[in-house]
C-alpha cells in the first residue's frame, strides 16, 4: 500500500499533508507514531471520568494531531465534540464521543495495515 493509498483508505488528504509536509518520508514518520500518542486513551478516560475539562483538553489536542496530519473524518469528528465541550458546561456527548472513537479506530487500522505492507 502507497502512502496515498493509505490517505485514501481513512479518508484523509494526502494532497494538503504533502503540500505542508513536502516529503512522504516525513509524513510516514509522523503517521507511524500516531498509533503511540496516548491522546485518545486521556480523552476515553477524562469522557469516563465525566471530566469536562480533560475532555476538552485532549479533544482539542486530537484535534490538532489528525489535522495536522491530514486525518480529515477523524478531525472533523473530533471537531464537532471540541466544539460541544468548549463552553465546559456540559459533559461530552456520548453519540459524538462514539463517533470519534470509530473514526479513531478506522485511523489506526488502516495505519497498522500500512505498516504491514511497507
Amino acid at each position: 500500500m502507497t502512502l496515498q493509498e493509505c490517505y485514501e483508505k481513512l479518508n484523509g488528504n494526502y494532497e494538503d499533508v504533502k503540500m505542508r509536509m513536502q516529503m512522504d518520508k516525513l509524513i510516514d514518520k509522523f503517521i507511524l507514531k500516531f498509533p503511540n500518542d496516548k491522546t485518545m486513551e486521556e480523552l476515553t478516560r477524562a469522557v469516563n471520568d465525566g471530566d469536562i475539562e480533560a475532555s476538552f483538553d485532549a479533544a482539542h489536542t486530537l484535534k490538532g494531531l489528525s489535522a495536522n496530519l491530514g486525518f480529515e473524518a477523524l478531525t472533523n469528528a473530533v471537531s464537532a465534540l471540541t466544539e460541544q465541550l468548549r463552553s465546559r458546561e456540559n459533559k461530552a456527548d456520548e453519540d459524538l464521543y462514539k463517533d470519534v472513537l470509530k473514526k479513531y479506530e478506522l485511523v489506526i487500522e488502516v495505519i497498522k495495515e500500512y505498516e504491514a505492507e511497507k
